[in-house]
């Protein structure tokens, strides 16, 4: 991580020289924000996290300024702001920070959705962002927030899931297993939590069919939640 984190600082050097020489240039303010979130990696790696997180926030702020006057930037914002800015803050203790931004990167994928209402990758990458800030919350610790947000996402995700299941439905008994049935049972929610369960035990199932090497261990998972529900 050091000799990387030493050849990504040259880099970050190299790029302030070529944007004081060309200070009206996007492309080059975007390398030096994508270094910076490389950096950020490399440190929190290390492992830096005090650092690696702030280098997270610098690079989503640079990526900000682009994006208000070129909006193709927004959803390279949108991803950064969750991971790695918002993911590393979480990792912090930051968790105030980090919902702040991922209710950012929210507001960006509703603005894309709105945009483009087709689009089955912008609604993937929002139930993402949601289980994340479900994450983010529980941890504050806010558990009813952090509950709901997890059933926003795993709604969002079965929605998808049903127009695709090939591509969906084995994440949706991920999320279902992980937040949102521990969150639901945590919070007193436990007949949504159960409703939940056995759920997930149907789409582990169905998978366990064809897959049993990948979904079998899932199954034996899913099963012993319901049991615990």
């Amino acid at each position: 991580h050091d000799e990387a984190i030493e050849r990504m600082g040259e880099a970050l050097g190299l790029y302030d020289e070529l944007i004081h020489e060309q200070p009206g240039s996007d492309e080059l303010l975007w390398r030096k924000a994508w270094t910076l979130v490389n950096v950020a990696q490399a440190l929190w790696g290390k492992p830096d996290h005090a650092q690696g997180a702030q280098r997270a926030v610098e690079a989503t702020e640079l990526l900000r300024r682009l994006a208000t006057t070129k909006p193709t930037y927004r959803t390279g914002l949108a991803q950064w702001l969750v991971f790695p800015a918002g993911t590393y803050l979480m990792g912090s203790g930051r968790h105030d920070e980090a919902i702040e931004r991922m209710g950012e990167a929210l507001g960006l994928y509703d603005e894309l959705i709105h945009e483009e209402p087709g689009s089955d990758e912008l609604l993937w990458r929002k139930a993402w962002t949601l289980v994340n800030v479900a994450q983010a919350l529980w941890g504050k610790p806010d558990h009813d927030q952090g509950a709901e947000r997890a059933v926003e996402a795993t709604d969002l995700l079965r929605q998808l899931a049903t127009e695709n299941p090939g591509r969906y439905r084995g994440g949706l008994g991920d999320w279902l297993m992980f937040p949102t049935i521990p969150y639901l049972r945590q919070s007193g929610r436990r007949d949504q939590a159960l409703a939940r369960a056995r759920e997930a035990v149907d789409i582990f199932t169905a998978l366990n069919a064809t897959d049993p090497v990948t979904y079998g261990p899932k199954l034996a998972a899913a099963k012993k939640l319901l049991d615990e529900c």
